[in-house]
Order: structure tokens, then C-alpha cells, then sequence
């Protein structure tokens, strides 16, 4: 994928905007229907968020870094997904409104671990420093600069395509909150 840096940074700006409003409609939800599940395995909603939340500690200080690595360029370049990058993002992606199941690493997994409602808050405070982050990164290469990923510090993927992946992995989440709601619920809009 070959897309315009400032067409991408667009794109994600607003991604991450719809998420950071879908959460605010979550704070609006009595405490018990954030902590429903659909079976004791699955994750109840506070737990979707929680799982994002532990992801943006191990993101945004690697965002940081690079972003203070990077080189500067003019606004209008284009940006090339990493075969490995892409690989990442499709495999979060969700597909028709459905989310492939996978299992989480182990340090990422908070399933049954009494989180509390201000994940939420939390969320939303990592969903600013996103687009603050994102706002920095449009006068950079986003192709240049490596960033390890969770899995392992070896395995790296761009800037770009560290962008693309979280803001794929938070819809991913959120889906999955919304569809917790939908089954516990009986309805969310």
C-alpha cells in the first residue's frame, strides 16, 4: 500500500477521534453493563479497554522515541507499508464488522483482573497523546524510522506502520466492546 503521508495522517487522526468518542459513550454506562460477559473467558468492556491501555504503555514511549529519531521532510510524501507492517495490520484488521479471534500475550491479557472504570479515562488520555503524536509526525518519514513491536524489540515496523497498527488494533477492541454490549445488553447504538 503507497498512500500520501498527509492523506494518512488524516485518516488516522479521525480513526482515533470516532474511538475516542465511542469511549465517551462507554463512561456514560452504568459500571455493571462494562462488566458483563458473554462466557467467564471472554472480556467484558472495561477489560477490551483495559487490554488497549496496556498496549499504549508499551507504544507511546516507543512512538516518542522515534518520532525524536526521525527525520524531517517536505508534507506531501508518500508512505509504503513493510510487508511485515501490513501483515500486523490485516491480521488485527476486522473483516465485514468481524473480528478474527486470537489470543493475547500473556502481559497484555487482563481477562478477569477487576479492572476498574477509570481505564476508560485512561484510554481517552492515551487516545490525546496519540493525536498528539500523530500531529508531530506529519512533517516526518514515517517510512525511515523503525519501532519495536510488543512482541519482541527485534521485530520492528515502521513509523507508519506503527500508526496504522494501533488505531487497527483499538477498532479491533472496540468492536469487540460494542458486540460485548450487543450480547449482554440486548442492544447498543
Amino acid at each position: 500500500m503507497k498512500i500520501n503521508t498527509l492523506a494518512l495522517v488524516d485518516d488516522l487522526h479521525d480513526r482515533t477521534q470516532k474511538a475516542s468518542a465511542l469511549v465517551n459513550v462507554f463512561q456514560k454506562l452504568e459500571e455493571h453493563q462494562l462488566r458483563q460477559k458473554t462466557h467467564p473467558e471472554a472480556w467484558s468492556v472495561l477489560e477490551c479497554i483495559d487490554h488497549l491501555n496496556r498496549y499504549y504503555t508499551f507504544y507511546l514511549p516507543a512512538l516518542k522515541k522515534a518520532i525524536q529519531t526521525a527525520q524531517t521532510k517536505a508534507g506531501n510524501s508518500s508512505f509504503k507499508t513493510g510487508i511485515l507492517g501490513q501483515f500486523f495490520v490485516k491480521l488485527m484488521e476486522p473483516k465485514a464488522g468481524k473480528i478474527k479471534k486470537m489470543k493475547a500475550l500473556a502481559q497484555m491479557n487482563p481477562v478477569n483482573s477487576n479492572v476498574q472504570p477509570e481505564v476508560l479515562q485512561q484510554f481517552i488520555t492515551h487516545q490525546e497523546e496519540l493525536l498528539s503524536l500523530l500531529e508531530t509526525s506529519r512533517n516526518l518519514n514515517l517510512n525511515a524510522v523503525q519501532v519495536p513491536t510488543a512482541m519482541s524489540k527485534w521485530v520492528t515496523i515502521s513509523l507508519g506502520d506503527t500508526f496504522r497498527f494501533i488505531v487497527v488494533h483499538n477498532e479491533r477492541h472496540l468492536l469487540q466492546a460494542q458486540n460485548c454490549l450487543k450480547i449482554t445488553a440486548g442492544s447498543f447504538e
